[in-house]
């Protein structure tokens, strides 16, 4: 059992997509409306099941599950009116705990007769049974190490392997520097690895909590040589932005005769991505798209040459770039600036956490109560947003997660010249409304109290 949840939340070399648990999935559907579902996977011996109920009630078997690195294959056998076909699944992984893509009606002969975008949230996982069911830590991030001196040390952190077995490696000015050790257990994550200082071999430390899925915070430290801790100072790490190039992109490339605006728009293949340029002028497919991380290379015909795009994923749903136009023996002749958004659909929008928007918070505090406006959303695979006080300003928030109902948001605000974090645990009731209680770190004995918050209106 043990081994087959690894095989499910890790690949060897990869990050490989985690289904187990219950799912939210919402499908687009031809007529313009949506269909809602709640998926549930799970391990029986060594078979992984699976069940979708949808809005009818109905609860129908997933026949076939198939999962290779972070794609997603589900497959479920059905017939209408004497008329058998499947109905596919093939999306992935786009952050831990969402899987995205398109959903296509199969007929009798393997044609494709229907399709749409598809996506699913995870809304509960399953009890941990192992060291498999802690977060992952796989993959890149950008980190920033704080000397003593105040000075930021920016670098690129790459976790590899599977619980008991993690590598990984730093790069930064200084050049590669693999790592000795890395361990984690539950949300607490330690690395070790040995740095090359004036000529001296030294032993570093990284000391890091789990804040978020995608935010590590802790601290490194530096060990003389009798194996005490000589210097110390904060680390941050945030997981690096996952590009998915599959949608409708609304594109501004700025011309000497002003802005030309178009949309690209690109789908998913087996191999990578293909894709076309859609304007008042009619249709052009993509000669060739490549992806490389958050890089991306577009070409297509124009005339008598060729424009060349070379855009980065910036931000989320952003590319920043340029494009470049080249006649026919292939020399430049113009280039400028390239931005490109892409268009949230229907289903992503339904499927946000339903925390996301503008609220407005009561605090009470014994027989007083003070108003906040708090907002909350999404942004680089994480929930982010700030609470405003009428009386000191704005404060970003901290951290703020939201699994199985529960909201937790941290924010740290000046009192009387002392930073204090304010800790807020709530749940979402059945009425949409926000309640819960908050907390003083340190001072949990002395002071508490409660909240509540409804939607802006």
């Amino acid at each position: 059992m043990a081994t087959l949840m690894a095989t499910l939340s890790f690949a060897a070399a990869e990050e490989s997509v985690s289904l187990l648990g219950t799912w939210k999935a919402i499908g687009d559907l031809p007529d313009g409306g949506t269909s809602e579902s709640t998926i549930t996977i799970s391990v029986e011996g060594d078979a992984i099941k699976g069940v979708a109920v949808g809005n009818d009630g109905n609860e129908r078997t997933i026949d076939r599950i198939k999962t290779d690195g972070k794609k997603v294959t589900l497959e479920l056998d059905v017939e209408r009116d004497g008329q058998k076909g499947i109905i596919r699944v093939k999306a992935e992984e786009t952050r831990r705990g969402r899987i995205a893509g398109t959903w296509y009606l199969i007929d009798s002969e393997g044609e494709e007769r229907a399709d749409a975008p598809w996506v699913a949230e995870r809304i509960s996982e399953p009890e941990p049974e192992s060291a498999a069911s802690a977060p992952s830590i796989v993959g890149k991030w950008n980190a920033v190490a704080t000397t003593q001196n105040g000075d930021e040390l920016p670098s690129v952190v790459t976790f590899a392997g599977s619980p008991g077995k993690y590598t990984g490696k730093s790069v930064s000015e200084r050049g590669e520097t693999k790592f000795d050790s890395v361990k984690v257990k539950d949300k607490e994550v330690e690395v070790e690895m040995t740095l090359e200082i004036n000529d001296s071999e030294v032993d570093v430390r990284i000391e890091a909590e789990m804040k978020e899925i995608d935010h590590l915070k802790g601290k490194w430290v530096i060990f003389n040589d009798s194996g005490e801790a000589a210097l110390s100072g904060d680390w941050e790490a945030k997981r690096a932005l996952q590009l998915d190039l599959a949608g409708t992109w609304n594109v501004v490339a700025a011309t000497d005769n002003g802005d030309n605006e178009h949309q690209a728009i690109f789908e998913k293949t087996d191999t990578g991505y293909k894709g076309r340029v859609e304007s008042d002028n009619g249709s052009i497919d993509y000669s060739s798209i490549k992806v490389e991380d958050n890089d991306v290379e577009l070409v297509f015909a124009f005339g008598e040459g060729t424009v060349k795009v070379a855009a980065e994923y910036t931000a989320k749903n952003t590319l920043k770039g340029k494009w470049t136009y080249f006649d026919s023996s292939d020399a430049e002749q113009a280039s400028d600036t390239w931005v490109a958004t892409r268009e949230v659909t229907e289903t992503e929008k339904a499927a946000a956490p339903p925390v996301v928007g503008d609220w407005v918070v009561t605090l009470q505090v014994g027989d007083n109560e003070r108003e906040y406006a708090l907002s909350i959303a999404e942004g680089d695979g994480a929930l982010k947003g700030s609470m405003v006080s009428p009386r000191s300003g704005k404060y970003d928030l901290d951290s703020v997660t939201f699994e199985e109902g529960k909201l937790e948001i941290k924010v740290t605000r000046d009192i009387q010249g002392n930073e204090i974090e304010f800790i807020y645990n709530g749940a979402l009731g059945a009425d949409g409304t926000l309640s819960g209680s908050f907390v003083p770190k340190g001072y949990e004995d002395q002071f508490s109290g409660k909240w509540t918050a409804k939607r802006k209106s």
